[in-house]
């Protein structure tokens, strides 16, 4: 929302701000470039120098006036690649883009909301890695960003940035009156922020007052493979479903496992259509039994999963745009079956969600600016509201299948929480969260797992993975 030429967060930013400021978690983003030959330094530069022109290049600004929402401007100083002279195994990309992903040192308020980095292998490829900080971008508008840079690097011109020029410049705040000006009218426009975030938060106390009933008979009717609308919360709770261990005592370091399976796309659609689904339905089928095969829950106790959904305006440059419905799976999934309860469930979702009948609790968002962090942490972190997998469809995007000319073998999409405290009870996600993602004519899906009882490590997932694609008879690769 944009406020003077100030673009205030919004209520989909309002957790990534939650936890950068009360647990002080980075939650980052990582696009990856498997690159069939290397590409040119300058090439990589270029790239950056784009990037520094669009939407990820912001500073995040605290207000002056308490209950007012934080604001971005642009960044001061335009970011360059990060080029890694030490050429690496092909064994090892993984663990090079995986070291950049939990190590990557983000800052909003430093202006340091993006990365990218590159290294080559010992074969003569290339591999790149873009990071971003999730509290300016979501899934969707990082590969639009990334698409937009490549595509000005591919034609070797100047083409139209999105996201950038409405922002208004960083204040330097220089020593003479026209300053003095400046910081009054900003104090100015935090206050009216303010004033409608008190008006927000009265007016959605008023409608959870009366939406509860409503969602109470909602609930009641959901599951079985049904579906009900849900906000998805990162920042985990430390209660969960009875008879099951806390989220800390089943994550008891707060580090995850990961796998990356990358499948053909024709191959993809033709299971999918044999079975009665779509591409989404058989990911969710794939990533929902990946977790039941292994533990975490047997076929007939509910697993929840939530699914992002984007809800993204034309025009709209700002940082997250997106809303979460949650399925509930009781009998499914059920490799080689029909997907058809799967794919029901997830239309009915989000046709609620279109509908606008969401839970009512989401209308309490605004307090989240208002209400002191020691307070809003235990109203945030209570109850179960962390789905058991959460996946996310990215979609396709062509723009990312080359990279200056030279074709990438492998596109893969994922994100994580940096600075998790082990010795706390918090942690950013339960089961397993994954991400779905098509570049030219294959399909990435690269998993992360949270409960490490069931996943202890790396192997542990890839076994997982690489079993139930094998039951949908899914052709892949996996690593």
């Amino acid at each position: 929302m944009m406020d003077g030429g100030r673009r205030r967060l919004s209520a989909p930013d309002a957790t990534y701000w939650f936890v950068h400021d009360t647990l002080h978690w980075s939650v980052v983003l990582q696009l990856t470039w498997t690159v069939e030959g290397s590409v040119p330094d300058a090439a990589l530069e270029e790239m950056a120098a784009r990037l520094s022109a669009g939407r990820l290049h912001r500073r995040l600004c605290r207000p002056r006036v308490p209950g007012a929402r934080p604001y971005w401007v642009r960044a001061e100083e335009p970011l360059t690649a990060v080029i890694d002279r030490v050429p690496v195994a092909d064994d090892e990309i993984d663990a090079w883009s995986g070291a950049e992903l939990d190590g990557v040192p983000l800052d909003p308020e430093e202006g340091r909301c993006w990365r990218l980095r590159a290294v080559t292998t010992r074969d003569g490829r290339s591999v790149l890695s873009l990071t971003a900080l999730h509290l300016v971008t979501d899934g969707r508008s990082m590969v639009a960003a990334a698409s937009d840079a490549l595509a000005a690097v591919a034609l070797g011109r100047d083409i139209p940035v999105r996201g950038s020029a409405d922002l208004i410049a960083a204040d330097r705040i220089p020593a003479d009156t026209s300053a003095a000006g400046g910081r009054t009218a900003g104090a100015v426009a935090d206050l009216v922020d303010a004033v409608r975030q008190v008006g927000a938060a009265a007016s959605g106390v008023a409608r959870v007052a009366v939406g509860v009933g409503r969602d109470r008979l909602t609930e009641g009717r959901a599951g079985g493979g049904r579906a009900q609308t849900s906000k998805t919360v990162e920042a985990a709770p430390t209660s969960t479903e009875p008879g099951r261990a806390s989220l800390s005592d089943r994550a008891p370091t707060a580090v995850g496992a990961r796998a990356t399976a990358t499948v053909a796309a024709d191959a993809w659609e033709a299971v999918a259509v044999r079975h009665g689904g779509t591409t989404n339905s058989l990911f969710v089928a794939v990533v929902s039994g990946t977790l039941r095969s292994a533990g975490h829950a047997d076929l007939g106790v509910p697993i929840r999963v939530g699914l992002p959904v984007d809800v993204r305006a034309d025009g709209d440059d700002g940082g997250n745009a997106t809303a979460g419905v949650t399925v509930t799976l009781t009998d499914q999934p059920v490799a080689g079956t029909d997907l058809g309860p799967i794919r029901r469930a997830c239309k009915h979702a989000f046709t609620e969600l279109g509908a606008g009948r969401r839970t009512s609790t989401v209308h309490l968002q605004p307090l989240m600016w208002l209400l002191p962090n020691r307070w809003l942490l235990p109203m945030v972190t209570a109850g179960s509201g962390m789905p058991d997998v959460v996946a996310s469809n990215l979609g396709a995007s062509e723009g990312l299948s080359s990279v200056a000319g030279r074709r990438a073998s492998r596109v893969a999409f994922r994100g994580i929480a940096q600075g998790v405290d082990p010795d706390l009870p918090y942690r950013f996600g339960d089961g397993v969260q994954a991400w779905f993602l098509r570049s030219g004519d294959s399909i990435t899906i690269a998993a992360q797992a949270f409960d490490e009882k069931t996943f202890p490590d790396d192997s542990t997932l890839r076994a997982a993975l690489r079993g139930e694609l094998l039951k949908w008879e899914v052709p892949h690769e996996i690593r």
